[in-house]
């Protein structure tokens, strides 16, 4: 029986307690189970520091959502897994989040590509141990969520870049055009041009912010 270490990262106790169970419960006739966790940056950060703790770690259960550390370092669970990687570049890391919006489901994609991505409204028992065995033997798994994303995407015949994207995110935020400056390191006639062209791309004229936001959500950019 092989040894497999898993770390689960997550702010709620109760939340880390029900993925050892189910874990624990799945896998044990498979492997000799080494569980760790840890609720925030600090912990991660202090973790990493002591190297007795940090060896061999094979598989990665992330929340998006935890404290971020005193230092700055990790600022987010995809902080973490992106620090978490660089020490084990063969680690697998399945992200589990509450978020289920498409402009955050693609950060994570394009900034992290886990090897499993779950959203938690999508989320069962089966669901976590069908990704665990998935990702363990060399699979990629999504939940459904994360799979109505691509299909969204896909029927795409375009991509927006980061600052059209931003803007996007900032005015779904609640933020005005007027000062969106502010936010992004540009003029206002700069970022006017930028919505003018996604309205043409979206097939919009003359629309307000709320129609263009509407039309990026129905095709998966916020």
């Amino acid at each position: 029986m092989s040894t497999l270490k898993v770390l689960i990262i997550d702010d709620h106790p109760f939340i880390i307690e029900g993925y050892k169970t189910i874990i624990s419960n799945h896998a044990q006739d498979k492997y000799k189970l080494n569980i760790i966790a840890a609720n925030s940056g600090n912990q991660i950060e202090a973790m990493y520091a002591d190297k007795r703790r940090r060896s061999h770690v094979q598989l990665a259960l992330v929340d998006i959502n935890i404290p971020k550390s005193d230092s700055g370092l990790i600022s987010s669970g995809k902080d973490a897994a992106i620090f978490i990687k660089k020490q084990h570049p063969k680690i697998k890391i399945i992200v589990l989040t509450m978020h289920n919006d498409d402009g955050r489901i693609r950060e994570i994609l394009t900034d992290l590509n886990p090897e499993g991505f779950l959203v938690k409204s999508d989320l069962s028992s089966e669901e976590l141990t069908q990704a665990f065995d998935d990702v363990l033997c060399g699979e990629v798994y999504y939940s459904s969520t994360i799979r109505d994303h691509f299909k969204r995407v896909q029927q795409n015949d375009f991509e927006l870049d980061k600052k059209n994207l931003k803007i996007l995110h900032l005015l779904s935020q609640g933020v005005r055009t007027k000062n969106l400056p502010d936010h992004l390191g540009m003029s206002l006639s700069a970022v006017e041009k930028r919505k003018n062209h996604m309205k043409s791309l979206f097939n919009l004229h003359k629309a307000n912010d709320d129609l263009l936001l509407s039309q990026a959500r129905k095709k998966g950019f916020v």
